[in-house]
């Protein structure tokens, strides 16, 4: 098998309004991006679910046609996709080894959040 720090890595990052998925080697080399906006997602609808497991199931099917089967998984941020992102890497066939949460947390929060009009 294929040892733990050598395995490809796929990051996604959770915005607001956004989910960005990014596939590398455990080198940090490139290997594919991916986000709901490529595959007709538009505007808040990036960060639902179905988006988010639509763009897994995406990068998922393009890591299996490159001879990727395990990877390991780091999530930062929050929003509804979180949990069907990695629901459809491994829809697609590919096995998630390990999940890392990488979300920063500011506990000193500089500034107020806006008033609501």
């Amino acid at each position: 098998g294929i040892k733990f720090k050598d395995l490809p890595i796929v990051q996604l990052r959770l915005h607001k309004n956004n989910t960005r998925l990014k596939a590398m080697y455990a080198d940090e080399k490139y290997i594919w991006q991916n986000s709901p906006a490529k595959h007709g997602f538009l505007n808040a609808k990036k960060r639902t679910s179905v988006a988010g497991q639509v763009a897994g199931t995406m990068m998922g099917q393009k890591l299996r046609s490159y001879g990727i089967k395990h990877v390991r998984v780091r999530i930062k941020g929050f929003n509804q996709a979180r949990e069907s992102t990695v629901l459809g890497i491994t829809q697609a066939g590919i096995e998630v080894v390990a999940l890392e949460d990488q979300t920063v947390v500011h506990f000193d929060w500089p500034q107020r959040a806006k008033r609501r009009p």
